[in-house]
């Protein structure tokens, strides 16, 4: 069972992260009440659109799909192997396509195409804070290989700040299969794990093998009944409420009078609210399963790890040249539209050479070393891409 909308959602999130950097390099009041409240700044941070540019709750989306999908063959199979299988090609699925994306950015900075500084100038303090060293490919290449999953170096792609919670949720998911997977009374380990672990992002891959574990085992659960008569509405409906829960500051924002939250609790509630409800929302599903939604779940994970890159080279360089000639809003706005048209474009070519040969070999590895299944020569993306995305509170957390 491939379940495409959810690689549509994958693809829509990616986007919320592109628009969330967008917004931080050119409008940071949008994101974090910082500079000047102008234009669409405040109508952003202040109402529930804060969701289109919540770069968080995509994050925080990506761990809870993340969960799910790497669940599905078990639940489906109840084979402990797919799980060892997973968990052995997993650090390769997600180092290949991590390194490539740190070789694009130690290339640009070594040709000086990082003009984010000059960019920043202009917009943006936080703008400034990226590539202010001298590149090196022995740093570099110890960031796309190991640096990343510790969280000790992302200085060459800032996203990659999530590659540690990825790479350690994806075996926290892989151990609760193997060690609870099968209790009666995991449910109750479930909501153990997920109050352990609450003040951190991993509940939300504990809450995706839940939502996994009751759609494959629960058919005729009450929950899911209710869902499927239209509940799911109104969850989701909730759901995009919580989901817009500002990151920074509330001052101004319609949860001003509603304080206790902190961001990440809120948006894994709205991220498992968000997925639950499409597991039972056809029309939604048909709409994230069209040609579009495929595409975007396509290029999700080179989107994400790429998007960065391009914002600091040709998007910054485009910005201040056009500064020169035009006001800074219309420069702005003019740099949007071939920005998005690069990283979309960028995406494809990485998921064509680099990202799907990476799942391929992640296959191969297995089969070769471990006497596994030969991967199909079409990547199951569903199967093994799930990606980690990025937001902007520190570092480049702000996806």
């Amino acid at each position: 069972m491939k379940f495409r909308y959810l690689d549509g959602l994958r693809g829509v999130a990616a986007l919320v992260v592109v628009f969330n950097h967008l917004m931080f390099m050119f409008v940071p009041y949008a994101i974090n009440a910082g500079g000047t409240p102008h234009g669409l700044g405040p109508l952003l941070h202040n109402t529930p659109l804060f969701l289109l540019v919540d770069g968080d709750l995509a994050v925080c989306v990506f761990f809870v799909l993340s969960g799910f999908v790497l669940s599905a063959k078990f639940f489906r199979t109840g084979e402990p192997g797919v799980v060892v299988a997973s968990a052995v090609k997993r650090y390769f699925r997600l180092g290949i396509p991590v390194l490539g994306s740190v070789l694009i950015a130690f290339v640009l900075l070594r040709l000086g195409l990082m003009h984010n500084l000059e960019a920043g100038k202009l917009t943006s303090d936080w703008w400034k804070n990226f590539w202010q060293f001298a590149p090196n490919l022995k740093d570099a290449l110890y960031e796309g290989s190991f640096g990343a999953f510790k969280n000790d170096s992302t200085m060459y792609n800032p996203v990659l700040w999530t590659m540690k919670l990825e790479l350690w949720g994806s075996f926290l998911v892989f151990g609760s299969l193997l060690i609870i997977g099968k209790l009666r009374n995991r449910w109750v380990l479930y909501g153990v794990l997920v109050l352990l672990l609450w003040r951190t992002y991993y509940p939300a891959f504990v809450l995706g093998v839940a939502a996994c574990d009751y759609y494959f085992n629960r058919p005729e659960g009450a929950v899911r009944q209710a869902l499927e008569r239209g509940w799911w509405v109104a969850v989701l409906a909730a759901a995009l409420l919580i989901g817009s829960y500002p990151i920074t500051e509330l001052h101004g924002t319609v949860w001003a009078n509603v304080p206790g939250f902190w961001p990440v609790q809120a948006h894994t509630l709205a991220a498992i609210g968000i997925v639950v409800a499409i597991l039972s929302a056809r029309g939604l599903q048909r709409a994230l399963s069209s040609r579009t939604g495929r595409f975007l779940g396509r290029i999700s994970f080179p989107l994400y790890l790429l998007h960065f890159l391009v914002l600091g080279s040709y998007t910054s360089y485009l910005f201040v040249h056009l500064s020169h000639q035009m006001s800074l809003k219309a420069a702005m706005l003019v740099a949007v539209l071939p920005t998005l048209a690069i990283c979309v474009s960028a995406a494809y070519v990485y998921a064509k050479f680099v990202d799907e040969p990476a799942i391929r070999f992640s296959g191969w590895m297995f089969s070769r070393f471990f006497g596994g299944k030969a991967p199909e020569k079409r990547a199951d993306l569903m199967a093994d891409s799930d990606p980690a995305p990025v937001h902007g509170v520190a570092t480049a957390r702000n996806s």
